[in-house]
């Protein structure tokens, strides 16, 4: 049943208006971007009863044609719990993403780091996208962050595979700024110039028309930290900064954060909390075969290895340092991750993959992998989410 809610200016709020407010299980409010983003006299009875912010979603609408969204920070300042969704007057699109999420049919993508595999969430979204399947919120670790930050600007799946291609595969040897290792094995400049130049260097996460967080590893709580408000190039830094290959990102409350597939690498916990409803289509592709090297017993020299690759050009076998710290580090998260699997509604991966963590530019690949692993499972992913969709209404 749908309440339409008239405040009047009064002492108190009607009794028609009390109605509404108590008999409600969701309160959309709508209001024109231009606004003021003031707290309305009619809004204040809204969170007074609703503290927690549940079920409470505002619509700031934006002119047909709007590129990016502004001041949602300004909105939440004032309504910090309420649910915030941005719609292009005359958009279907961006109108049937609010409609789903205030009747619990929302639908959400949880994306998995894994290094270079995380390319492959694009061909997962590129198939998606071809049946039909519109995604109203992401939440990704790691590379997924990555992935998943271009992907929440709305924009066509071509697009974002162009806009990573040109930013982060052109030329990935600047990605391998190497410095020297007293904080970190790369100095993260170029890496953090690139995440700018792709999110921008003033936009915020609350700005982006599907709404996104990324994980990160709060060192200094020892615990998961869900960013879902501030910077969004500083959100993606931080949640694919890989400990000693990087270097850490301090938030604004001098938290030490880094890569938060150390803690969950598929956040599909988090994501199914920040949508409250909905169904959860989860992609990972970090599976991969057990490095083979050669015996270390008694050491190794790292003077040899440098001259066999590199002089000889036979190259070595055994596992890089960034290798090993990659993967030693996501051991704890491993459980964790298929655990989350299992509790995704729709759980997209491929063990066919033939392609290390490190492969930066095997990209094609990837996105075909994603593609065809979500292909195969067509007529069970649409079975799933037309199943959702009839038991919304």
């Amino acid at each position: 049943m749908l309440y339409k809610a008239k405040y009047e200016q009064r002492p108190e709020p009607s009794s028609w208006y009390s109605r509404c407010l108590r008999q409600a299980d969701a309160h959309v409010i709508v209001a024109v971007a231009n606004d003021s983003t003031d707290l309305a006299a009619s809004e204040i009875p809204i969170f007074e009863k609703n503290t927690h912010g549940k079920n409470i979603h505002l619509v700031v609408v934006f002119p047909n044609g709007q590129n990016t969204p502004y001041g949602a920070e300004n909105w939440l300042n004032a309504r910090p719990n309420a649910n915030i969704h941005h719609v292009r007057l005359g958009n279907r699109s961006d109108l049937e993403r609010v409609c789903r999420a205030i009747t619990g049919n929302a639908r959400g993508l949880a994306l998995a780091g894994g290094g270079c595999k995380a390319y492959a969430h694009l061909g997962v979204y590129k198939a998606l996208k071809e049946l039909g399947i519109e995604i109203d919120h992401i939440g990704g670790s790691s590379g997924g962050a990555c992935i998943g930050s271009v992907l929440a600007t709305d924009i066509s799946p071509d697009d974002a595979i162009a806009v990573i291609k040109e930013k982060f595969v052109s030329n990935p040897k600047a990605l391998s700024d190497y410095t020297f290792p007293l904080i970190s094995l790369i100095s993260g400049k170029e890496y953090e110039r690139r995440v700018k130049a792709v999110s921008g260097i003033d936009t915020l996460i609350e700005n982006l028309w599907i709404p996104f967080f990324a994980v990160a590893c709060n060192v200094n709580t020892s615990s998961v930290q869900m960013l879902d408000r501030g910077l969004l190039w500083k959100a993606v830094r931080a949640s694919s900064s890989l400990p000693a290959v990087f270097p850490p990102v301090f938030d604004d409350n001098g938290n030490f954060l880094t890569d938060g597939g150390v803690v969950n690498n598929l956040p599909v916990d988090l994501l199914r909390n920040a949508m409250q409803s909905g169904i959860i289509i989860a992609s990972s592709f970090e599976r991969e075969e057990p490095i083979s090297a050669a015996n270390v017993e008694g050491g190794v020299s790292g003077w040899k290895a440098l001259y066999d690759t590199y002089v000889r050009k036979t190259p070595s076998n055994y596992p890089s340092i960034t290798e090993t710290i990659l993967k030693a580090c996501w051991v704890a998260s491993v459980q964790h991750a298929q655990k989350m699997a299992a509790e995704a509604d729709i759980f997209i991966a491929s063990k066919r993959l033939g392609t290390g963590q490190l492969e930066w530019t095997a990209i094609d690949r990837m996105i075909e992998a994603g593609y065809a692993a979500t292909m195969e499972q067509a007529d069970a992913i649409l079975l799933r989410v037309n199943q959702r969709s009839k038991s919304a209404f």
